[in-house]
């Protein structure tokens, strides 16, 4: 019964997989509230387990299912061994944050269903959007916890849930997805980076951070275990698509906790670093600098990765978490961001290390001709000092610059809107600044 229960699910998932027809449906996924998809199959009475399961190619943690055209052409990318690429990138986070999908606005516990969560698999429709807009590159957040549970979809009634996953489960359906979305991004020709944002036992769930990350950076913790655990899998699976095309960035924003004793982060992403370079060696790893990725280690020397960029974050406080209405003091966020720009700079150049803009943004309720400014000012400082950055984030929260065509509550005052290939509104002049 078991076996039979996982052969529905695969005919099921694939046939929703088979369903999508990119940005010439007039009526996206997430346009869809409930996230339902009709799938109709018919089995005859008399087709057994047995004989469906020889129909069924073999599926495991270790083999990735992207084509075969796709990964050659990833060997096409741009080299990532020395100076990195004029990349302009943004984020995708469907799977950041496990049952409380990002991509619900305003989400109410009450709603946080099977339907919503459904919500979380990546859809070809957002990466022609990407594509279109002219970003060409993307960094995939991702929460582990959706690798590691044994149902096809989880539903749980507020962040912070406990885990009811196991290390030694992977749920492939979810890595097949993440299959599609990196197949997608090399058709499309967009550097994939893949970003552990949250783990069990390091929760970037807002909040209280910091008491809900410390079982992770607890050395030879179960957490840090299933971390690693991730990282293998992942550096296996995907061994065979070119480092030009798909990078891995270790963990996301690592809290105050870890900054005064750095040897315990350093230590644990050594062990992520000695697993993906088992696998391929050449791999570009992007590790996080510390205090929530705003402050150069003292001891990036320890770092084993052969091919390292560190990854930097810049959110100015009077441009983040502002009402409807906010009025920026310019010269504040100028003066704010050119500081930290320089120092990330000065620290690197120091340290002899690559480093890129991997977060940074502007609150959609900020008036256009101040964000406009004031993304400029960031894109123009990265650009002279040859410096990648990623815009958080594509369509999702108060960052968004592309806004789904029901949702009026995160248009930007005064901003001038164009449909998308997929029907969704996006700001034209802020994608044109980010994108250049």
């Amino acid at each position: 019964m078991k076996n039979l229960k996982r052969i529905v699910a695969f005919v099921v998932s694939s046939a929703i997989l088979a369903s999508f027809v990119g940005c010439t449906d007039n009526t996206p996924a997430h346009d869809n509230p409930a996230g339902q998809t009709e799938v109709t199959t018919t089995v005859a009475e008399e087709t057994t387990a047995e004989t469906t399961e020889e129909n069924i190619p073999e599926r495991d943690a270790y083999t990735n299912t992207i084509s075969d055209e796709a990964k050659e052409k990833a060997k096409s990318f741009p080299d990532v061994s020395g100076e990195l690429p004029d990349w302009n990138g943004t984020h995708i986070v469907d799977k950041a944050e496990f049952a409380w999908p990002w991509v619900v606005v305003d989400p109410d516990p009450e709603k946080i269903t099977e339907e919503y969560v459904r919500l979380t698999d990546y859809d070809e429709e957002t990466v022609l959007e990407i594509a279109e807009a002219g970003y060409n590159f993307v960094r995939v957040s991702i929460d582990t916890r959706y690798f590691f549970s044994e149902d096809e979809y989880i539903a749980l009634p507020y962040v912070g849930q406990d885990f009811y996953g196991s290390i030694d489960t992977a749920n492939l359906n979810q890595y097949e997805n993440l299959d599609r979305l990196i197949e997608w991004c090399i058709e499309n020709d967009i550097h994939v980076c893949l970003d552990c944002h949250s783990t069990v036992g390091g929760l970037m769930i807002g909040g209280d951070e910091e008491s809900t990350r410390e079982k992770l950076f607890t050395p030879d913790s179960d957490e840090q275990k299933l971390f690693i655990r991730f990282w293998q899998i992942i550096a296996k699976r995907y061994a065979d698509i070119d480092t030009n095309a798909l990078s891995f960035n270790l963990y996301n924003e690592p809290p105050n906790i870890v900054t005064d004793k750095e040897e315990v982060y350093i230590d644990l992403m050594n062990k992520a670093i000695d697993e993906i370079q088992t696998e391929t060696p050449d791999r570009l790893i992007v590790v996080d600098a510390l205090g929530y990725s705003t402050i150069g280690m003292k001891k990036i020397s320890e770092l084993r990765a052969n091919n390292l960029v560190i990854g930097f974050h810049m959110y100015v406080n009077e441009t983040t978490w502002t009402e409807p209405g906010a009025v920026l003091d310019l010269n504040a966020c100028r003066i704010e961001s050119s500081d930290r720009l320089n120092y990330y700079n000065s620290w690197a150049e120091e340290n002899n290390v690559r480093w890129m803009l991997q977060e940074y943004g502007c609150s959609v309720h900020i008036p256009q001709e101040q964000q406009i400014e004031y993304y400029k000012m960031v894109t123009e400082t990265c650009k002279s000092m040859d410096t990648p950055y990623c815009l958080w984030a594509f369509n999702a929260g108060d960052f968004a610059v592309c806004v789904w065509a029901e949702d009026d509550s995160l248009l930007t005052p005064g901003a001038t809107y164009d449909e998308t290939c997929a029907g969704h509104r996006i700001n034209t002049e802020l994608v044109k600044i980010t994108t250049e």
